[in-house]
């Protein structure tokens, strides 16, 4: 679990350790600001679905900005329907389903 701590530097903390490393930082602080995004995105696509990390590759690349090089970071998981039927759009269609 991620806790913002309050300060004269803003840092994470994870299992009660700080976060120091300022890349390690700028990771978690991708998934904290924009994860709930992301995960949307990624329901809105696959309908329902969540990447698995099991079947799992990332690649990270270097690109040539004239504004700054840049850090790409692509990561490719497989694709798992939400089993779980937590989603509202699971039980419409699971509900759908059971009524033909």
């Amino acid at each position: 679990m991620l806790t913002p701590v309050t300060g004269a530097e803003q840092s994470l903390t994870r299992g009660g350790a700080i976060l120091q490393d300022p890349l390690i930082y700028r990771l978690y602080e991708v998934v904290g600001v924009d994860g709930q995004t992301l995960k949307d995105v990624v329901q809105k696509k696959f309908i329902d679905s969540i990447m698995s990390v099991i079947d799992f590759s990332m690649d990270v690349e270097r690109e040539e900005d004239p504004k700054g090089n840049r850090v790409k970071i692509a990561m490719n998981g497989k694709f798992l329907p939400d089993w779980t039927g937590s989603s509202s759009r699971a039980s419409a269609a699971s509900n759908r389903s059971t009524r033909s």
